[in-house]
């Protein structure tokens, strides 16, 4: 028998499939296989007000910390690359070695790593949510347009792991300064970064203090 969080996770999957059902003449798709793979965007003004009202109020604070996430950006892409390219070692050394990039995935399954159902989905909630709004927040800092936010869904088949997006007006953003555009595009995992140490410090002094 199916327990609890499995039977809301296939009722999470139904509803997500019928939304997008629904609202599929307002959805900007992108077939990568079609009709087998695809990634769906649905487009909303949610946090735009907010994004400019942050943003108005603590503009050089916000720049300054888009520049932070430049330097962050590069370590963690040097950190990460190392880690891929030690785990590939490891792997043709060691094949009997868990791989260490895989699905996180609310079922069980080969070659998943399994979650519960409500972890999963409020884990991707606030990543989603603290990462997209970074990007436009640090947008709006530097006085480039953020044309829209919203829901996102990569599908196979059905519609399977939800996202978030924002849009900023790409053809502006292409004619600012380098650094600019880096801020922009780092804002979203150093923010992520930030907010996982700072949710631990306070599980930490929470649960162990």
């Amino acid at each position: 028998m199916a327990d609890f969080q499995t039977i809301a996770a296939v009722a999470f999957l139904v509803v997500l499939t019928i939304f997008v059902f629904l609202k599929r003449k307002n959805l900007d798709t992108k077939q990568i296989i079609p009709y087998f793979l695809y990634f769906s965007m649905y487009k909303t003004k949610l946090g735009l007000r907010l994004m400019d009202s942050v943003a108005g109020k603590h503009r050089k604070f916000m720049i300054y910390v888009g520049y932070v996430g430049i330097l962050i950006g590069f370590i963690g892409m040097a950190l990460i690359s190392y880690g891929l390219i030690s785990n590939l070692y490891i792997l043709f050394t060691k094949p009997e070695a868990s791989p260490g990039v895989g699905l996180v995935l609310p079922f069980k399954a080969k070659g998943v790593f399994f979650v519960p159902f409500f972890y999963w989905i409020i884990s991707i909630f606030v990543i989603a949510v603290v990462h997209e709004f970074s990007h436009g927040l640090i947008a709006r800092a530097h006085n480039l347009k953020v044309k829209s936010s919203g829901f996102a869904f990569l599908g196979l088949v059905i519609p399977i792991i939800p996202a978030a997006f924002v849009e900023p007006d790409e053809k502006e953003l292409k004619k600012r300064p380098h650094k600019e555009q880096l801020s922009v595009f780092a804002a979203g995992p150093f923010s992520n970064v930030a907010f996982a140490f700072l949710f631990l410090a306070v599980a930490s002094f929470v649960l162990a203090p």
